[in-house]
């Protein structure tokens, strides 16, 4: 999209706040263009398991609205 279109920005809020919705158990920290996921259990290996089942949920997510995520930024 051309930098100073309307579409765009309306497009990403639309699939942005959608993350908000897809997870009860993981905090999500939305600020402009960028996202932080935070999850916490007792055990590490729950906590493992846990992620890994929301990760699967978000990448479906993702799949569905044909977006992607950008690994060289995801750290």
């Amino acid at each position: 999209m051309p930098q100073g279109s309307i579409l765009g920005p309306l497009l990403f809020v639309i699939y942005i706040n959608e993350l908000s919705m897809i997870s009860h158990v993981i905090e999500l920290v939305l600020f402009a263009d960028d996202t932080n996921l935070f999850l916490h259990d007792i055990s590490l290996s729950s906590l493992e398991f846990r992620l890994n089942l929301e990760l699967e949920n978000l990448f479906t997510c993702f799949k569905v609205n044909k977006s992607s995520l950008n690994l060289k930024k995801a750290n």
